[in-house]
């Protein structure tokens, strides 16, 4: 478990985003969610292992986040007719451990968000990269 206060996510050198929103404030997932497929063969089955390791980071941020306006900027630039933006994204605790790093990522979707009586919603933003690693209670996948 995870406290939201105490997570900050790196995008590129220059990008610290902080302020989740409480809950789930993040999300992973690959491309390619089986690593090993099944291939019937004329006498065995065979298995295939799966190379793709491209993979998506969702994060939910506080609508009060101070990173929001910073990180819609990057957006915009990165979106801008010609530019060919990537970077490393690394979600980590603020002991150091990392949980997510996404290579190669790039703005997937654009945010969204809600209205109600309440104020605001959260704000979600999706990245997509080429090397999605997840480190699982402390070690990396293996």
């Amino acid at each position: 478990m995870h406290d939201p206060a105490s997570v900050q996510c790196q995008i590129g050198p220059a990008l610290t985003v902080t302020g989740f929103a409480d809950g789930e404030f993040l999300s992973y997932g690959f491309d390619v969610a089986n690593e090993v497929e099944a291939v019937p063969g004329i006498n065995i089955t065979g298995h295939v292992k799966s190379a793709n390791r491209a993979g998506f980071i969702q994060i939910v941020l506080h609508w009060k986040s101070q990173s929001l306006a910073k990180l819609q900027a990057m957006r915009a630039a990165s979106n801008a007719a010609g530019a060919n933006v990537k970077f490393k994204i690394v979600v980590a605790d603020l002991s150091g451990l990392s949980i997510v790093t996404l290579k190669d990522a790039r703005f997937q979707s654009r945010p969204g968000g809600s209205y109600s009586t309440t104020g605001p919603s959260s704000r979600t933003f999706r990245f997509h990269g080429t090397e999605l690693t997840p480190v699982e209670l402390g070690y990396p996948e293996v």
